[in-house]
C-alpha cells in the first residue's frame, strides 16, 4: 500500500518485509513513516478525495452543495489524463449491430470507460450534431447551435492529445485536418467559463464532458435529477476547475460505465425529462448506439503515455495559435 506525502513516497510493508531490512533501512523507514502520519496523510486514494484507478486515471463522487428534493444528490467524476489515454469513438453506423449499453460496449471492445457520445437522431443512430471519426463520418454537417467539439486521436503531432473546441473562440477550420475524430454537442460553459444554458423547465438525470485547466478530460455523471442551467452552476462550485463543458445525455439514455483494476462502476439514467424514474424503477441500464470509449496507450517498452508530448503549457500555446 502507497502512502504519499507530498515530498516522499514510501511503502507500508509488511512485518515479513520489515524483518529482512537492515536496522538503519528500517528506522528511516519508520520515521518517515511518522513523519507522514503526523501530517495526517490518509493511505489509500489522496487527501483531496481522488480515488486513483491508475496512473492518470481518477474516480471521484461528490456531495452536491444543491440539494434535490429527489435522488441521493451525488455527481459521479473520472478524471483522465490524455497523456497516459486514449480516446476511441465507437458507433453502430461504423461497427454495425444493434445499440448496447455502455457496459456491453466496454466489454465487447476492451474499454476502461464507457459514456454517451451524445444525442441521436429519430433513425436511432445518426448524431445530431457533427461526427467524424477517421474516414468513417456519421454526420458531415456542423450545427450552429451546437458550440462546442469535442476533437482527439490527433493527425499531427504538436498538438493537444484531446480538446474541447469552443466555436465562439476557435475556428473550426484551425482544427479540422489536425485530429482525426470529432463530436459535436451543445455548449454548457463557454471558453470563458461562463454558464451559457438558459433557465428552462424539465429536470433529469445526465451525463457531461467537460475538459478542466490542466487539459484533463472528465466524464461527469449524476442519477439526480437537476435542470441543465442548475447542474452547471454546481459543476463551477466543485473543485474540477472546468474550462469548457458540453452535454452529452439526459433522461434514462444517460450513461456511465468504469471498470479498472477491479473497480467497477455501472451508472445509468434514474429520472427521465419530468423528473420521474425511468423504466423498470431506473434500474436499467439502457442501449446506446454511439459512444466514447477510453483505452490506455502503450508503446516503447510497454509503458503507457510513452507518446505523449503535449503539456498543458504547450496546449495553451497551441489555443493561442489557432484562435
Amino acid at each position: 500500500m502507497w502512502l504519499s506525502c507530498g515530498f516522499c513516497v514510501i511503502i507500508i510493508a509488511t512485518g515479513r518485509y520489515l524483518a529482512m531490512l537492515n536496522r538503519k533501512r528500517t528506522k528511516a523507514g519508520l520515521a518517515m513513516l511518522l513523519i507522514c502520519l503526523s501530517l495526517g496523510i490518509v493511505a489509500e486514494g489522496s487527501d483531496d478525495g481522488w480515488k486513483q484507478l491508475d496512473k492518470g486515471l481518477y474516480f471521484r463522487e461528490f456531495d452536491s452543495p444543491v440539494k434535490s428534493k429527489i435522488g441521493d444528490s451525488r455527481i459521479t467524476v473520472v478524471k483522465i489524463d490524455p497523456s497516459y489515454y486514449s480516446f476511441k469513438l465507437l458507433t453502430i453506423y461504423e461497427y454495425g449491430g444493434q445499440a448496447r449499453t455502455s457496459k456491453e460496449w466496454a466489454k465487447e471492445h476492451g474499454l476502461l470507460v464507457v459514456v454517451n457520445a451524445g444525442m441521436f437522431q429519430v433513425d436511432g443512430s445518426t448524431h445530431v450534431g457533427h461526427m467524424k471519426n477517421y474516414n468513417s463520418v456519421n454526420n458531415p454537417r456542423i450545427l450552429k447551435s451546437y458550440k462546442s467539439i469535442f476533437a482527439f486521436n490527433p493527425a499531427v503531432p504538436a498538438v493537444p492529445e484531446a480538446m474541447l473546441i469552443d466555436l465562439d473562440c476557435q475556428a473550426f477550420d484551425n482544427f479540422k485536418d489536425k485530429y482525426n475524430t470529432f463530436v459535436q454537442n451543445i455548449r454548457m460553459i463557454d471558453c470563458k467559463q461562463k454558464n451559457v444554458w438558459s433557465r428552462q423547465p424539465g429536470n433529469w438525470s445526465m451525463v457531461v464532458l467537460a475538459e478542466d485547466t490542466k487539459g484533463n478530460v472528465l466524464f461527469i455523471y449524476t442519477g439526480t435529477p437537476y435542470t441543465v442551467h442548475d447542474f452547471i452552476e454546481i459543476l463551477m462550485k466543485l473543485p474540477l476547475s472546468i474550462q469548457g463543458a458540453t452535454y452529452l445525455e439526459g433522461g434514462r439514455l444517460a450513461s456511465l460505465y468504469v471498470s479498472v483494476n477491479g473497480f467497477e462502476a455501472d451508472k445509468y439514467g434514474i429520472y427521465n425529462s419530468s423528473g420521474e424514474l425511468s423504466g423498470n424503477n431506473g434500474n436499467q441500464a439502457w442501449p446506446i448506439p454511439n459512444v466514447i470509449g477510453v483505452v490506455k496507450k502503450y508503446g516503447a517498452n510497454n509503458k503507457a503515455g510513452f507518446n505523449s508530448k503535449a503539456s498543458s503549457n504547450s496546449k495553451a500555446n497551441f489555443n493561442n495559435k489557432s484562435k
